[in-house]
């Protein structure tokens, strides 16, 4: 199993770079899971921007810049409305 450390994330976002983060959901309702991690991650990098899009089975939570944040939630947004249900995606939050 590989994990993803606060410090790791925080060295790439320091870079200037938006990141995605894959996560296999363990076995804990799904909308709760993301809202704890994503919660988390705003709490950590309150300078960017967070939202994620989720399977039944994964999550890719993105903590973006704020200059890329707007362009990447449409992208996710609109490959979520092509899903036919199977993608959810949260707000956008800053």
């Amino acid at each position: 199993m590989q994990v993803l450390f606060w410090e790791e994330l925080e060295q790439a976002l320091g870079e200037r770079r938006s990141v995605c983060v894959y996560q296999h959901f363990p076995r804990v309702q799904r909308a709760a899971y993301v809202n704890a991690q994503l919660q988390a991650v705003r709490e950590r990098f309150p300078e960017h921007a967070a939202f994620a899009v989720w399977s039944s089975w994964v999550a890719h939570l993105v903590c973006a810049r704020p200059a890329r944040a707007r362009r990447l939630h449409r992208a996710a947004s609109e490959l979520s409305a092509r899903s036919d249900g199977r993608l959810g995606i949260t707000p956008l939050e800053p």
